[in-house]
């Protein structure tokens, strides 16, 4: 399967529904992306910022 970005109004709407309690799979089915993505999104979320190089 090929990346495809997925837009900043579906993250949003995954970390808005990620704190409710709702599953991985209940969120990617109101947002219409796959579980994968949603665990992905709110992995991404909860790590701090990449620091750059120099």
């Amino acid at each position: 399967m090929a990346c495809r970005p997925i837009s900043a109004a579906k993250k949003q709407q995954i970390l808005d529904l990620e704190p409710t309690g709702m599953s991985a799979r209940a969120i990617a089915r109101q947002v219409g992306t796959s579980t994968s993505t949603v665990k992905a999104v709110c992995r991404q979320a909860k790590q701090p910022p990449r620091r750059k190089r120099r």
